[in-house]
């Protein structure tokens, strides 16, 4: 709209005419002498209201700045929603791979303190406690795991969505690493942010990577 504003500060031009016939006798009306016309350019050009044009110039140039200053802060804040969405899938993935090790290692205590407890060397309040604790990081395992859903979900959204990571189509149509390639040593954790191992592709390793799978 602000080249139109603008082309309102300079003139306009134009032709205008006409042309015709007369006869008095209906026979004269189809010769050159009863044929007439006019042609005359025309000029149009709003100088005298040359302040209404240049204030409607700066009105259209400032709802230009105004719509532009929404989308920029509405990719801004796409951005912004969409990079606290992968920190927070990034964190909460750390989160759980250490909170795997605590269940873990709870799950070694609570077999331990069972085996004590069958053979008569401890009492089964030791038996609840271990048990629970072992409870305890389960849960907060779930939470982180949880975490990294929800971080998922943000990403998606902020990203506006139209696109799905049909994991478990892949893996029932074959295509998806199966069987796993052989890798030696190392784990997926290894090649975050980094070329996938050959026989591995972003897709494939993405779900052995949430999983914590070592590959064989």
């Amino acid at each position: 709209q602000i080249g139109v504003a603008e082309a309102d500060l300079y003139p306009a031009f134009s032709i205008n005419g006409y042309l015709g016939v007369y006869a008095n006798e209906l026979g004269q009306l189809f010769e050159s002498d009863s044929v007439f016309g006019f042609v005359a350019p025309i000029v149009d050009w709003k100088i005298l209201n040359y302040g209404r044009l240049l204030n409607n110039i700066r009105q259209q140039d400032a709802k230009f700045q105004g719509l532009a200053a929404a989308y920029q802060e509405t990719v801004l804040r796409a951005g912004r929603e969409a990079e606290d969405g992968i920190v927070s899938t990034i964190k909460a993935r750390l989160a759980a791979v250490k909170q795997q090790q605590a269940v873990d290692a709870a799950a070694r205590s609570a077999e331990l303190v069972e085996i004590q407890y069958k053979e008569g060397a401890s009492d089964f309040n030791r038996v609840f406690v271990v048990q629970q604790t072992q409870v305890t990081e389960q849960v907060r395992l779930n939470d982180n795991i949880g975490g990294v859903a929800r971080g998922m979900i943000l990403t998606y959204r902020a990203l506006g969505g139209g696109w799905q990571l049909r994991l478990e189509e892949l893996a029932v149509s074959g295509r998806c690493c199966k069987p796993l390639p052989s890798v030696d040593g190392g784990s997926c954790d290894d090649y975050i942010g980094k070329q996938p191992p050959a026989g591995y592709d972003a897709w494939c390793i993405w779900p052995e990577w949430l999983r914590g799978h070592k590959p064989r």
